[in-house]
């Protein structure tokens, strides 16, 4: 499977990895960059309490401050990349890397979600909420936000979730349509999200 195999590059060949992600990046703005010109737009009243926007590298400070706030606990189920600023800042510069925050009135970051996109027409997805905001509706709105790039878009996104995390599972199946895809090694499951 396609996914197993990506992420054994990724942890065993990270030079590998780095050379497919930049080529990767490249081939998607070729194939996709046209659909999200004004996508910083498209979240525009989604919400009347919090602001969804995309991540600019100026957020790369504020993002690594974010991550460093959550416990343990938190992140135990949420490790698709570093969390440094400096290798946030990276993940902010490429093209197939789509990363939006919501933020409160403030501008303080409550909740962070993204799409990793391949040219190949998929993408996979995931989403933190700051546990101290958590249980206010900000997966839901996250959600919403999927919905508005996935349309954009125009093709499946997938997502690896625990057995262990029920809260994350029932988010899914809140804000979109859930395909269990296969059962994978660690209590997780492969699903696509449409």
């Amino acid at each position: 499977m396609l996914y197993t195999l990506a992420h054994k590059i990724q942890h065993h060949l990270p030079w590998l990895w780095e050379m497919i992600e930049d080529i990767n990046s490249w081939l998607f703005s070729i194939r996709y960059g046209h659909r999200l010109k004004g996508h910083e737009k498209m979240f525009e009243g989604l919400h009347d309490d919090y602001i969804v926007r995309a991540a600019t590298i100026d957020d790369a400070k504020m993002m690594e401050h974010f991550f460093d706030q959550q416990s343990e606990y938190n992140l135990r189920f949420f490790h698709p990349h570093k969390f440094d600023a400096t290798s946030l800042l990276k993940l902010l510069k490429r093209r197939s890397m789509l990363m939006y925050l919501v933020c409160d009135k403030e501008g303080g970051m409550v909740g962070y979600f993204f799409i990793r996109c391949f040219f190949i027409s998929k993408g996979f997805r995931g989403y933190i909420v700051d546990e101290r905001q958590q249980k206010r509706g900000i997966g839901k709105l996250m959600g919403k936000g999927f919905a508005v790039v996935c349309q954009a878009l125009q093709f499946p996104t997938y997502k690896t979730i625990s057995k262990d995390n029920p809260a994350s599972l029932a988010l899914a199946h809140a804000v979109c349509k859930v395909e269990v895809l296969e059962e994978l090694p660690n209590n997780e499951l492969y699903i696509r999200c449409n």
